[in-house]
């Protein structure tokens, strides 16, 4: 029988085999009918899928059709932008002039929507996010859903966008809606890469669980259909939430997977590096120093052999940790002062700033304290520059969007903050490992030390705002934006000091929402969630709160919110969930939601807590019911048996110890699915 690492070899070559089959039964053919198949099987890699596409039987000419030459064109072009191997820039620079032409000569309005969506993800490639926010402003009102396809680039754009800017909820809800549309038009390719940014970005906001759930279903789907590129940066991107989550041999295979899907694969080169890079990580994390250097030297070459200098420094700054450690200091040092060297000629601030702080360790570990000293304070400066550019970029951001919509400036908000944190968290981690250094460094440099932590602490006072408004961001829900239960909590607690003041509140749950996923998909269920949670938003005051109580439960907190104003405020609920459909990918679907209400203290002295156990047990009540309605408790007897109230709200009323109210919702569309009908 063979062992463990023999079957996981067996698994990997059987991936591989299945991955490789697809796209060999199309490497000839019709150019409608090879996108046709990319979009519903995927690709090895772009490269391959430019290779198919330029060998097909019919590929444009100028003379020939005009929707034939766009969509061949625009095709090619989106594919060519994700790389910059020389090739493919050169690829992506004959399709975006063919583009180019076409909507200045022919009036093709589309070809000039494609070519600024592709210049975005060229910018984005080379991360450049200014640039590529100039190419997305504006294209909302050019390219509408209807333009499904293209509506679906555009917003897996808007998502990576996000991304980089470190604006994770608004990128999940871009990279969401992409996914929705791109399945919506058949296109399974499109939607597997959505999911996987998904995954990355649901890993950054500390989500493991739902970023380990949509990489597990978009793996499976992908390995499915065969699509070898969207399997690899699902198992990459899983591999850095296992990593997140602590979960190290599970972060090692799928490391090992990724690494394997793209070994040897034409076009996967600048993958496979990204790969080692991180499996070096992953062994000096472990401080298995003698395999982070060989996964080191294995990138470093490939990064040479494809001209990638990006790849290439940080292979050579896991080479240099890795070769300290093993006791040349000399040339680990050398080896990471290279890194820095191209990390500065390619304009990648952040890289330098974490390749110094590696290499301040390397000297701490060397005792050259003083050398350590002097790194640091590059690191500082560096830092409070780049730091100081986010900020007054993220001000000015802000400022030219204070007349957009409301929901925009809510999703820049929170973008503007996680912005900050990874800027200054990055800080802090290099702080933190040198601290012990410093110890040693007092002795030797006592007052430029001295002056070091003045500066340090200069800077932790200008940066106190950002600090609170980081505080802010960890008492959101990831998914929606609203407040979380942490929050919710720490309202509650504001309140206490006033216990005779009331507080409404109201405890919603979606109707029928399992089946929603089940007929939609769970991204469809995300929708739904981010789109109720906006609703509600719209409906507060500015000192109420939102709070996503957990899975498809909403509760809100309303402050001097008594009894006479529960009944119209629980119907303008109902009103504003049950009124509209939600649009899934195509569907409107009806949604309801069933409320129960209370206002707090039901009575002095009572806590809040079991005001809201209440509020669940009238909810209860208006599932049992029916559902779309809300079910208020009100006129709580002086003398009411809290207890016994707690257990059956029901029987409380039969004893006159409580009144309950009915408001019932909207009646249903009969124009639109209803997710309680959907499976019939």
């Amino acid at each position: 029988m063979p062992d463990g690492a023999d079957n996981d070899a067996m698994r990997i070559r059987v991936l591989l085999l299945l991955t490789v089959l697809p796209s060999m039964a199309f490497a000839s053919g019709r150019v409608d009918d090879i996108l046709r198949e990319q979009h519903r099987h995927g690709y090895r890699s772009a490269a391959v899928a430019i290779d198919q596409l330029q060998s097909a039987d019919d590929r444009p000419t100028a003379t020939s059709d005009a929707g034939m030459r766009m969509r061949y064109n625009a095709a090619v072009l989106h594919l060519a932008v994700t790389s910059r191997r020389p090739r493919m820039v050169a690829t992506a620079r004959d399709a975006l002039a063919v583009l180019d032409g076409m909507a200045r000569d022919e009036a093709c309005t589309r070809c000039a929507s494609e070519a600024r969506i592709a210049r975005a993800s060229d910018a984005l490639t080379r991360r450049e996010t200014d640039e590529a926010e100039g190419y997305l402003r504006g294209l909302e009102t050019r390219v509408p859903d209807a333009m499904a396809d293209l509506s679906g680039r555009l917003h897996y754009q808007r998502a990576r966008l996000y991304n980089l800017r470190g604006n994770y909820v608004g990128g999940v809800a871009e990279a969401l809606r992409a996914s929705e549309l791109f399945e919506g038009v058949g296109d399974a390719s499109g939607a597997l890469m959505s999911q996987a940014l998904m995954v990355s970005m649901s890993t950054a906001l500390a989500d493991y669980p739902r970023a380990e759930a949509i990489g597990r279903r978009a793996y499976a789907e992908a390995q499915r259909i065969g699509f070898n590129f969207a399997m690899a940066s699902l198992r990459l991107n899983m591999a850095y939430a296992y990593g997140r989550a602590g979960r190290s041999d599970d972060q090692l295979h799928a490391l090992e997977e990724a690494i394997a899907l793209s070994h040897g694969q034409e076009g996967m080169e600048e993958f496979e590096a990204i790969s080692l890079s991180n499996l070096a990580d992953h062994w000096l994390i472990e401080k298995d120093y003698a395999k982070a250097l060989d996964a080191a030297r294995r990138g470093e070459a490939l990064a040479r052999r494809t001209d990638d200098p990006r790849s290439l420094s940080y292979a050579l700054t896991n080479d240099g940790v890795a070769t300290a450690h093993l006791g040349d200091i000399d040339t680990g040092l050398r080896r990471v002062r290279e890194a820095i060297a191209i990390a500065e000629r390619t304009g990648a601030r952040g890289d330098v700033i974490g390749m110094n702080g590696e290499l301040v360790g390397i000297l701490k570990l060397a005792g050259r304290y003083r050398e350590a000293f002097e790194a640091l304070e590059q690191v500082a400066s560096l830092q409070a520059d780049l730091t100081r550019q986010e900020r007054d970029k993220t001000l000015l951001e802000m400022q030219e969007r204070y007349s957009a919509q409301s929901r925009q400036r809510e999703i820049d908000r929170l973008g503007a903050a996680n912005r900050i944190k990874q800027a200054e968290l990055a800080a802090r981690t290099w702080q933190q490992r040198l601290w012990a250094a410093l110890a040693v460094v007092l002795a030797l440099a006592a007052v430029p030390l001295v002056q070091l932590i003045k500066r340090v602490r200069n800077d932790n006072r200008r940066l106190s705002g950002d600090v609170a408004m980081l505080a802010e961001q960890s008492l959101h829900d990831p998914l929606t934006g609203v407040a979380n239960r942490r929050q919710c909590h720490a309202l509650m607690a504001q309140h206490a000091g006033n216990p005779a003041a009331a507080v409404g509140l109201l405890l919603l749950d979606v109707d029928f929402f399992k089946k929603v996923n089940d007929a939609w998909g769970h991204a469809a269920g995300d929708r739904v969630l981010i789109e109720i949670a906006t609703r509600l938003r719209g409906l507060v005051r500015q000192d109420d709160a939102v709070v996503r109580w957990g899975g498809e439960e909403f509760a809100l907190v309303l402050p001097g919110i008594g009894e006479d104003a529960l009944a119209a405020l629980a119907s303008r609920v109902l009103q504003a969930i049950g009124t509209a459909p939600v649009d899934l990918g195509g569907h409107l679907v009806d949604i309801t939601v069933s409320v129960g209400a209370v206002v707090h203290p039901m009575h002095p002295g009572g806590e809040w807590q079991q005001a809201m156990h209440v509020a669940d047990l009238a909810l209860y009540l208006s599932k049992s019911a029916g559902r779309n309605r809300a079910t208020l408790v009100m006129d709580v007897a002086v003398d009411a048996d809290m207890a016994e109230l707690g257990r059956d709200l029901a029987g409380a009323q039969a004893r006159g110890e409580v009144q309950l109210q009915s408001v019932v919702g909207p009646s249903m569309h009969a124009s639109v699915d209803r997710p309680d009908r959907a499976m019939a």
